[in-house]
């Protein structure tokens, strides 16, 4: 036997589906109202910061070229397409350490002093050449690895 009270109308079900789709329809403009009011915000966001930016780059004396180069580089060093193969990635900017260490009869071997040390490093050091490795440009300059 089905209980009474479990068992809708019709008509009941028809204006709860009716009230639903009103609601669905109101959400949904308040959904586009938002993202219209979202993209003016943005807009009237980006203008305030180009006029900020054209006023700093005033002050400073920075030309637009130099500054989109600027731009350009620091884009550049650090930022990372997805997708991209490793190689093509572009690295983050990185100071480069000074040569403090180079190998006296293969100068493409160098060191900076930092990291590991290398096994030509270690090889010179128990010949008792390590002086002869010294770069040049760090002979005023007494720290050890």
């Amino acid at each position: 036997m089905i209980k009474p009270h479990i068992l809708m109308s019709a008509e009941t079900a028809l204006n709860s589906l009716t009230e639903l789709e009103n609601s669905l329809l109101r959400l949904q403009q308040q959904r586009l109202q938002l993202e219209q009011r979202e993209k003016s915000l943005l807009t009237a966001m980006g203008r305030a910061s180009e006029t900020q930016l054209a006023g700093l780059m005033l002050e400073s004396g920075i030309g637009t070229q130099a500054f989109a180069e600027l731009v350009r580089r620091t884009v550049q060093s650090s930022v990372r397409m997805p997708g991209s193969e490793s190689e093509n990635l572009a690295q983050p900017f990185v100071r480069k350490a000074p040569i403090k260490f180079r190998h006296p009869d293969k100068p493409g071997l160098v060191w900076s002093g930092r990291g590991k040390t290398p096994l030509w490093i270690k090889e010179l050091e128990s010949d008792g050449r390590l002086d002869e490795a010294r770069s040049l440009d760090d002979e005023d300059d007494d720290d050890d690895f």
